[in-house]
């Protein structure tokens, strides 16, 4: 709330729209869809009012897992259709968007359609180093491969064609805790 107030008083709309949306997100993880609804209309209000475009936020992608963790798989897909298609000259923002849309086409059962995709994800977030981006992309090439049966169907040296491995590389900073 204190940001919140600190956003007011300094008249700073397009960062109040990104404090409604991560509100959004974390009534979204503990299950409060109806108040994850709320904070995401907040922050659409907020971004509108400082003339942010939707789609150079996270916002979509958002409400795209929303929708789809309350079962409206239509207009999950909706939602990051349209983000993958605005998203076109901006890759990374689009190889998320692609990473979200993955989850939804694994609900409708695209399991194959949504391999292709995790796939390209994974090797561009990779190729880029995106760790925390590349690290669901495995999980979810995983459970398209298992929808179609091929548990057992990638042996490790065809990790790179599609077939889901974990992050081999470690990132070039280390944080230390002192012991």
């Amino acid at each position: 709330d204190r940001a919140l107030e600190i956003c007011q008083l300094f008249n700073l709309v397009a960062l109040r729209g990104e404090i409604f949306e991560f509100y959004g997100n974390l009534y979204r993880e503990q299950q409060d869809l109806a108040r994850a609804v709320e904070f995401y209309d907040r922050a659409e209000r907020a971004y509108d009012e400082a003339g942010v475009e939707l789609t150079r936020t996270e916002l979509w992608e958002e409400r795209g897992l929303l929708a789809l963790q309350m079962g409206d798989l239509r207009e999950a897909r909706s939602l990051l259709d349209r983000l993958v298609e605005a998203r076109s000259r901006d890759e990374m923002g689009r190889q998320r968007a692609v990473l979200a849309r993955g989850r939804v086409r694994l609900a409708q059962g695209e399991a194959e359609e949504a391999r292709a995709e995790l796939t390209e994800a994974l090797q561009y977030f990779r190729a880029h180093g995106l760790y925390v981006n590349e690290a669901p992309a495995p999980m979810l090439l995983a459970v398209s491969l298992h929808t179609r049966g091929d548990d057992g169907a990638c042996p490790e040296e065809r990790s790179d064609e599609g077939c889901p491995s974990f992050p081999r590389r470690r990132p070039s900073r280390v944080i230390s805790t002192p012991r």
